[in-house]
């Protein structure tokens, strides 16, 4: 079986299900359609098109609980990925042109016991890996019994299987493992558009510990954005809609001190991205949890926040006083970061900041 992913659910919308089991799958699709295919496609020319497809493979067969097997394949830079959600997470087969070298150290990377192995043997799976419904070339042993072969093509493929327990884990997967590819295949497109700095590197640690210091779980986007940049001015930084110059990208984390100074510590502290509220007025009038996370700033004073909880998690807006419409001061710019970054554009400042951003209180409150 191998049907075009998009093909398969425009069959499968019409059947029009509204049992939980319909809308299980749809929703799965949908994530691994609009979220993690996106990651494979950004800036790719008409040629690595050709080289990429995003298809379903197959099915778990189980009549109560049937889960697609979605495969996504890149020809161009060796990397397939088969992916099945199940009742615990989802079960990623991995073969790529090298070897993974980020941290896995959060991932289940070896054997746990010999009914694991015996299971293996079986083609059944290991750990909470499934591999029913898998293809037969696709059930692969822990990371840390990787294997090396060839493939039709004659490549050299290092193959793994694992499970992740959630659609955010997953997708943090698949944006380390392309960051990676990134750096052992130089001509691979990066998932952001073009920035022209960034900010100190963070690692997964540190940005974990953030999250466990503020009680807060970063939307995956943005989440992804700091562990490959950190904050970064990106060479389109106009926002057509208010005619601005967006003057950064703040950076969340930077170094306890200057790198380089003897007793500087490896551990990151909150950076330009400040965490503000909004007042009680503009809170209740866009159902707008209080605590978002300020981002970047624009020429025109405008203040863009992220908002970090509630149903509007993940959503950009941004804040002026000084609007087209004083008495509203706040505007909805996109769904997600990802959208936001990619919906800046070239304008007539020529991507030049005018001035320095201005410095934020702590915790100020937008009225």
């Amino acid at each position: 079986m191998r049907v075009a992913l998009e093909s398969w659910l425009a069959e499968f919308v019409e059947q029009k299900d509204a049992d939980a089991a319909y809308a299980r799958v749809l929703h799965e699709s949908l994530f691994v359609l609009e979220r993690l295919w996106p990651l494979f496609t950004i800036a790719r020319n008409a040629w690595h098109e050709a080289a990429e497809a995003l298809v379903i493979a197959g099915d778990s067969g189980a009549i109560d609980a049937t889960h697609p097997i979605y495969l996504i394949e890149d020809r161009d830079r060796p990397l397939d990925l088969v992916l099945r959600a199940d009742r615990t997470g989802w079960t990623v087969s991995v073969a790529a042109g090298h070897v993974p070298r980020f941290d896995l150290s959060g991932f289940e990377t070896r054997w746990q016991n010999d009914d694991d192995r015996a299971r293996f043997a079986a083609g059944v799976g290991w750990g909470r890996c499934d591999f029913v419904g898998f293809p037969d070339e696709y059930k692969f042993a822990p990371f840390a019994e990787r294997s090396a072969e060839r493939d039709y093509w004659g490549e050299q493929r290092f193959s793994f299987s694992l499970h992740v327990g959630s659609e955010h884990e997953l997708y943090l997967f698949v944006w380390l493992l392309l960051r990676d590819r990134a750096r052992w295949w130089p001509g691979a497109a990066s998932p952001w558009p073009k920035m022209i700095e960034r900010g100190p590197v963070a690692s997964e640690k540190q940005l974990v510990a953030f999250e466990k210091g503020g009680a807060v779980a970063l939307p995956v986007e943005y989440r992804a954005f700091v562990l490959e940049l950190n904050g970064a001015m990106p060479e389109r930084c106009y926002l057509v809609e208010h005619d601005a110059v967006v003057r950064s990208l703040y950076r969340l984390l930077e170094p306890d001190v200057p790198p380089g100074r003897p007793g500087g510590t490896q551990s990151l502290t909150l950076g330009e991205a400040t965490w503000c509220e909004l007042s009680e007025g503009l809170r209740a009038e866009h159902d707008i949890p209080g605590k978002c996370l300020a981002v970047a700033s624009d020429d025109r004073d405008g203040v863009i926040f992220l908002v970090t909880s509630g149903w509007r998690r993940g959503e950009v807006w941004r804040f002026a006083e000084r609007a087209a419409e004083p008495d509203q001061p706040l505007s909805y710019l996109a769904p997600s970061w990802r959208k936001f970054v990619e919906g800046l554009q070239a304008g007539p400042h020529d991507g030049a900041p005018s001035a320095a951003p201005p410095e934020l209180a702590s915790n100020p409150v937008l009225h």
